[in-house]
């Protein structure tokens, strides 16, 4: 058998409906699709809630516990009525976010309320409740962001399925800004939050910034905003929170030092930290080509052990210990300023020049540059989407085929 569908039947050609047998099925009432129940109990039940939905946004309590001591003198059947009647509506408001005014069904006074009250209801407003270990703390723009890692997720179905079926995610970070500021959190300790969460926004025109793929690249893959701290436990990490609290005084140093034109290039030449550089200084590093010294590289890292070797070197220990203590102090200060991919490559063939050195014997920089590419994907496989990455990369290996490097060597 075969079940033909047609809105318009008479533009139908003849030779095949002369084969069908024809059943005409007229559409449905709108006023069956609307909450069943009497009239006078509809009114009262539309009042109920508005005043609902109103008090909540203004946040009156002991409005709503009136409110609530009105509801339960109604009884058991009416109240059971309500709720029916409630998500009947919350249902219409949700649905008419989809610009579908024939799939809304609703009478005059509901669809004048709805007109201004279903931008309220849609997905993004859907809270979730997540759970993981605290591996940064941040302030942006006054307000203090975390990032957790091994997270357990309790949020809405579309986001879950998606990383439920991507177990890879459960390994990335999920970045949440607290609504309310909370000084005791360090890193390391375990936090249940309560939130809105989402997927970073994509590209919607070819060339625009894939924000989302921008995110993915450094190990993000959800945001969550106005988050509620539900519960801390455990101890924090007594090394990367105390990285953490040097690196804050250092900020507020640079801050205090520098004049104020110059904080936001001190703190990204020194501390990694761009916040606050100012967008035309930014423009007129990149117009120059020299856009790569505000990044921590090669160059700051070599300035930096080739300094601190310096200073050893006037103090009574042997050179092996002396490298030894110049190669912990720049991974330390990379873990500290969050180990991008420049700052780890130069950082790992430091250490392995200082190690040949060690060895007595000569240092390859492709060699070196090659073992600190596979150990950066080894430890962030996703960094290879970073064009960072591939600049620094490309960057030192024409360097080192370069004719005159060649010749110098």
């Amino acid at each position: 058998y075969f079940l033909l569908v047609s809105n318009d039947p008479d533009r139908v050609l003849g030779t095949i409906l002369s084969r069908c047998q024809r059943l005409n099925i007229p559409p449905i009432d709108p006023t069956w699709m609307q909450p069943k129940c009497d009239d006078e109990d509809r009114d009262l039940f539309f009042e109920k809630f508005c005043a609902m939905m109103r008090l909540s946004y203004m946040r009156k309590i002991f409005d709503m516990r009136d409110w609530s001591l009105e509801m339960a003198a109604l009884g058991r059947q009416r109240q059971q009525n309500f709720l029916q009647y409630a998500q009947s509506l919350i249902r219409e408001n949700f649905i008419m976010n989809l610009n579908a005014p024939e799939l809304n069904y609703m009478q005059e006074d509901e669809e004048k309320f709805s007109s201004r009250f279903h931008l309220y209801v849609n997905h993004k407003n859907v809270e979730g409740i997540i759970e993981g270990r605290i591996s940064d703390i941040e302030i942006k723009n006054g307000k203090k962001t975390v990032s957790v890692k091994k997270v357990k997720y309790e949020i809405p179905d579309e986001i879950a399925e998606f990383i439920t079926d991507n177990p890879m995610f459960n390994k990335f970070t999920v970045i949440c800004t607290l609504k309310e500021d909370s000084e005791n959190l360090q890193i390391g300790q375990r936090i249940r939050l309560e939130g809105k969460f989402g997927f970073y926004d994509t590209q919607t025109n070819y060339g625009q910034f894939d924000t989302r793929k921008y995110y993915f690249s450094k190990g993000v893959i959800l945001k969550g905003y106005s988050c509620r701290l539900l519960n801390v436990e455990g101890k924090g990490n007594s090394l990367s929170e105390g990285l953490r609290k040097i690196r804050s005084k250092f900020l507020l140093l640079t801050e205090e030092t520098f004049f104020e034109n110059d904080v936001g290039m001190m703190k990204a030449i020194l501390l990694a930290d761009r916040s606050d550089l100012d967008a035309d200084v930014k423009e007129m590093y990149q117009k120059a080509g020299v856009s790569h010294i505000l990044a921590i590289s090669g160059l700051h890292i070599s300035l930096f052990g080739a300094g601190i070797l310096l200073v050893l070197g006037y103090l009574p220990i042997g050179k092996r210990t002396g490298y030894i203590i110049c190669i912990t102090i720049l991974s330390l200060y990379g873990l500290m300023i969050g180990f991008s991919p420049s700052a780890m490559r130069a950082i790992i063939m430091f250490a392995i020049m200082c190690f040949g050195k060690l060895k007595r014997r000569s240092y390859d920089p492709v060699t070196a540059m090659s073992v600190a590419a596979v150990i950066t994907l080894f430890a962030h496989p996703f960094s290879c989407m970073q064009t960072g990455y591939l600049l620094s990369y490309l960057a030192i290996f024409f360097q080192y085929h370069s004719p005159k490097y060649r010749m110098a060597q």
